[in-house]
C-alpha cells in the first residue's frame, strides 16, 4: 500500500482505459469487484492485473496465467510474466523465454532475439504502439507479435505515444522518433522531453530548469516559463506556482484551476485528488470539491490510477474502496 502523495506519482496501469472489473486485495489474496462494489471473482489469488479482452493475468504462487470475467481459469499459471491480451494475443515468459499465446493459452509463436521488455506492457497496450526492450545497455521496440521493429540502439528511450517516442542518442541529445524509428523532431542540446499525452509533451530546459510543450509537430505551444508540470490526462496538467502551491491549466497553458494545493493528481474519470497539509479530498474540473478535505492514512495509488470510479484508502485503520466522485464506501475491507 502506498501513500498517494507527491506531484508524480505513476502507475503500471494507462490511464484512459475504462475498467469493468477491479482487483482488490483481501487478507493478502486478490480478487475482483465491479463499479458497484459487487464482489464478482472472489479473493484466491496472489496477485492481479488489470483485464483485457476478458482475460485477466493472475498470480498463484509463483506463476501467473489468466482467468476469465466469472473467475474461471482458462489459461493454466506457469508462466513467470504474463502482459494484456492485445488482438487476440499476448506476450507471456517463462524459463525458455518469451512467447506469444493466443486466449486460451495455446503458444503460437516463440519470440527470438536477445533482450528484456523494459517497460509494463499495458503502457503500450494502451496506445496500440510498440514496446520498449533493453539488450546490453541500449533500447529499442519490438511490436505486439513479438518482432524487432526498431534495434536496441539508444542510449535512453521513452514510451510510445501518440505515435512518437522520445530517444537520447550517444551524443547525448534528445529527439523524438515515428514507430519506423525516424527522427521527426530534433532538440536542442539543452533539452530535455517527457512522453506526449494527448498530443502534448513537456520539454524542459536544463540551464532555467523550467518546462512547456510541445505538440506533435515540435511547435512550441505553451512557453518555456512552468514549474514541474505533469503529463495532461483529461486535458489538464498540474503546475506548480512561485508560492509553491500547485494549480492544473489546460492545453493551451491557461489557468483552469489556481494554485492552492500543497500536492495534486492527475484528473482521472472526472476527478483529482489534491491535499492541503495533511487533509486530502477530490475536486471536478471546475476546482469544485466532490469530496470534502479529511485526513487519510493511506490511498492506493495503482487503485487510484485505474479509470474506475473507486479508489482504495485506509482511514481510521480500516481499508475500504470510496466512490471518487462523492466519497461514499463502496466496499470496506473487514
Amino acid at each position: 500500500m502506498k501513500k498517494a502523495h507527491g506531484t508524480h506519482l505513476k502507475s503500471i496501469y494507462p490511464i484512459g482505459i475504462k475498467r469493468a472489473l477491479i482487483p482488490f486485495e483481501h487478507n493478502g489474496k486478490w480478487g475482483y469487484f465491479d463499479q458497484e462494489g459487487n464482489v464478482v471473482v472472489r479473493p484466491l489469488y496472489d496477485d492481479a492485473d488489470a483485464f483485457s479482452e476478458g482475460l485477466a493475468g493472475v498470480r498463484i504462487s509463483d506463476f501467473w496465467g489468466y482467468i476469465n470475467e466469472e473467475g474461471s481459469v482458462v489459461v493454466t499459471p506457469e508462466y513467470h510474466f504474463v502482459g494484456p491480451y492485445v488482438k487476440g494475443q499476448s506476450i507471456v515468459k517463462n524459463s525458455k523465454g518469451y512467447f506469444l499465446i493466443d486466449q486460451s493459452g495455446v503458444q503460437i509463436k516463440t519470440i527470438t532475439g536477445d533482450f528484456e521488455i523494459d517497460e509494463p506492457i499495458e503502457q503500450a497496450a494502451s496506445h496500440g504502439e510498440w514496446i520498449k526492450i533493453q539488450h546490453e545497455e541500449r533500447f529499442g521496440y519490438i511490436n505486439f507479435s513479438g518482432n524487432i521493429v526498431i534495434p536496441p540502439q539508444y542510449v535512453e528511450s521513452g514510451t510510445f505515444s501518440n505515435g512518437l517516442a522520445w530517444v537520447k542518442s550517444d551524443h547525448g541529445r534528445y529527439s523524438f522518433i515515428d514507430s519506423s524509428g525516424t527522427t521527426t523532431i530534433g532538440l536542442p542540446d539543452h533539452i530535455i522531453p517527457d512522453s506526449f499525452s494527448e498530443g502534448m509533451a513537456a520539454v524542459r530546459d536544463i540551464h532555467s530548469l523550467k518546462s512547456g510543450f510541445i505538440d506533435t509537430n515540435g511547435q512550441l505551444i505553451i512557453a518555456i516559463n512552468l514549474s514541474n508540470p505533469d503529463s495532461f490526462s483529461e486535458g489538464l496538467t498540474t503546475v506548480i506556482i512561485n508560492n509553491g502551491k500547485m494549480g492544473y491549466i489546460d492545453l493551451q497553458g491557461h489557468f483552469v484551476i489556481e494554485g492552492a494545493y500543497d500536492e495534486a493528481l492527475p484528473f482521472i474519470n472526472g476527478t483529482a485528488l489534491v491535499s492541503i497539509g495533511d487533509k486530502s479530498g477530490f475536486i471536478d474540473k471546475n476546482g469544485d470539491l466532490v469530496v470534502p478535505m479529511q485526513q487519510f492514512d493511506y490511498i492506493d495509488v495503482q487503485s487510484y490510477f485505474l479509470n474506475s470510479s473507486v479508489v482504495l484508502v485506509m482511514q481510521d485503520g480500516k481499508y475500504k474502496y470510496i466512490n471518487r466522485h462523492n466519497g461514499k464506501t463502496i466496499f470496506e475491507i473487514q
